[in-house]
């Protein structure tokens, strides 16, 4: 088909009859039922992550209305005892 002598290019029929085109509809169900379980898996791993997302960004996560607050509470002399007095 790709030759420049119209004379040496194989005929339409030829095309049609050429395992390429006659044997294509095999290989595309067998990639497209490979195609649709990695969409699927695709799919779910991006919802799940979605979610993580949610979760670790969530307000709950933070016992404060300041995210950026520090949450450590300071420890005084008079909780902190070195001998167990």
């Amino acid at each position: 088909m790709l030759n420049l002598d119209p004379k040496q290019r194989i005929t339409i029929q030829e095309v049609l009859n050429h395992r390429w085109l006659r044997d294509r509809d095999k290989g595309l169900r067998i990639h497209l039922t490979d195609t649709v379980e990695e969409l699927k898996k695709f799919n779910a791993r991006r919802k799940l992550k979605s979610c993580i997302l949610n979760i670790v960004n969530s307000s709950k996560w933070y016992p404060y209305d300041d995210p950026n607050a520090d949450n450590v509470s300071d420890c005084g002399d008079d909780e902190v005892s070195s001998s167990g007095e």
